[in-house]
């Protein structure tokens, strides 16, 4: 919005945004990104997408130093809410005609509230990877 006069001229402009957010936690741990250094280059990633098959459970996976990276994908999460208001106020004088006196206050405003989770790695007693 704005209003002006002859020398003088009011303006503003005020936003609100909301973002949800879904993703999977990077790092250390159990992480896919993580589980992806410990896979040898001759075993096939694509081939590992069916984590809950038996050869590619957490028991019977082919190391015990890493995890199928489709099982962090699928069972670990993090989610995230943000609102954020935004805006500016501005005030703008004719001085000369070629002379303009410019104030601009502006504010950046955010809440948000996040979730992260990650699954128990457990194994099977007695399992290949168990111990």
């Amino acid at each position: 919005a704005s209003h002006k006069t002859e020398k003088l001229k009011v303006s503003t402009s005020i936003n609100f945004s909301t973002e949800k957010t879904n993703a999977v936690p990077m790092g250390q741990g159990s992480s896919a990104y993580r589980s992806l250094f410990e896979i040898a280059n001759n075993i096939s990633i694509v081939d590992l997408k069916d984590y809950k098959n038996k050869f590619n459970s957490l028991d019977n996976y082919f190391t015990p130093y890493g995890l199928n990276p489709y099982w962090a994908l699928n069972e670990n999460g993090a989610t995230q809410k943000k609102y954020k208001f935004f805006g500016k106020a501005q005030l703008d004088y004719n001085l000369l005609d070629n002379l303009v006196f410019t104030y601009r206050f502006g504010g950046d405003f955010e809440s948000s509230t996040g979730e992260q989770w990650t699954a128990k790695v457990a194994f099977t007693e007695d399992s290949f990877n168990d111990g």
